[in-house]
């Protein structure tokens, strides 16, 4: 009830105390935006409201577009699970499977999604890129915002119980230790490839075949 009645406040304190970075800014505008739309009985498009966000940091600190790498790579994972997976989605349909299966699907879609999204930006700023990465992406991404959650919980939850933030901090150790052994897995199995020195216009043109793609009526059912 604290939180739903305070969730403006709840919010910007939360991104606050961690840390601030462009991924939970932007993350945390949306989220707003999503609110500030219930409460004047307005739809919410995803599309819109990462454009809100985009602009409104753009224009607190313009300087994010060329010197924040977490910022460009945020968006772009972004804007690569809002066009690429619904076009991943209706291209490989999962609606005649059972809902785990459904399920997986959709996280290794979304992952692939936000993959190709982030791809070119990897390549660009450090030149070598893991194509293997979606797979570990889509085991630990659902895990990651709960245990980020635990952990501010605890810190919260501390101040009333030690021995209640223990018990909840044994639970976030062991997610944490999930996530370690899936990493350390993945890293193993990796295939990475490097491509140095490539270019703007080679971005641009990487990401003008994936509109072209997605909006090539041959694959729109």
């Amino acid at each position: 009830f604290f939180v739903k009645k305070n969730k403006y406040r709840f919010i910007v304190f939360f991104v606050i105390l961690a840390g601030a970075e462009a991924s939970l800014v932007r993350a945390a505008i949306m989220g707003l935006t999503l609110n500030i739309g219930e409460a004047l009985g307005r739809r919410y498009f995803i599309r819109n409201a990462a454009l809100a966000a985009l602009l409104l940091m753009v224009l607190y600190n313009p300087n994010i577009l060329f010197y924040d790498i977490g910022f460009v790579l945020s968006f772009s994972a972004l804007i690569g699970i809002i066009y690429i997976y619904p076009f991943l989605k209706n291209l490989l349909n999962f609606e005649n499977f059972n809902n785990l299966t459904k399920l997986i699907g959709d996280l290794t879609l979304i992952s692939i999604s936000a993959t190709l999204g982030v791809f070119p930006w990897l390549i660009f700023y450090f030149e070598k890129t893991n194509l293997l990465s979606f797979i570990p992406n889509a085991i630990i991404s659902p895990v990651i915002p709960l245990l980020t959650f635990l952990g501010f919980f605890i810190g919260i939850i501390g101040f009333v119980s030690a021995n209640a933030a223990y018990i909840i901090g044994l639970i976030g150790g062991a997610l944490a230790s999930i996530v370690l052994s899936v990493i350390n897995i993945s890293a193993r199995i990796s295939y990475e490839i490097e491509i140095q020195n490539i270019s703007l216009f080679f971005i641009a043109i990487y990401y003008t075949l994936i509109v072209k793609l997605i909006f090539n009526k041959k694959f729109i059912k």
